[in-house]
């Protein structure tokens, strides 16, 4: 496996664990509702905040797909960043790789 092909899985990884969290939690906040334990406002708050990192994380997936931008590698690393940023909140998750903390 060459280091491209290897970031590459490692970014669909972190992409994919972001992704994973946001929908447990949303499954825990649907539950949560079912069982009356939240405010309508706290509901629709955390429904948003949960859709915002499924938006962000898919933009910064995108600018790590695009080829031929100006400075791309510096948009591809900043974008990592953002995805590693996005995966720290669970870093206490089975599946966090120590690795993102870098």
């Amino acid at each position: 496996m060459t280091a491209a092909t290897a970031r590459g899985n490692d970014i669909t990884t972190l992409v994919r664990f972001v992704l994973a969290r946001a929908d447990e939690d949303d499954a825990l906040l649907r539950r949560a509702v079912r069982q009356g334990a939240l405010a309508e406002s706290e509901v629709a708050e955390r429904s948003r905040q949960y859709e915002s990192r499924r938006r962000i994380a898919a933009c910064a997936q995108q600018l790590i797909a695009f080829r031929d931008l100006p400075n791309e590698h510096a948009v591809r690393a900043e974008a990592r960043q953002i995805l590693k940023a996005l995966a720290y909140v669970h870093r206490d998750h089975r599946q966090f790789q120590s690795d993102w903390l870098r």
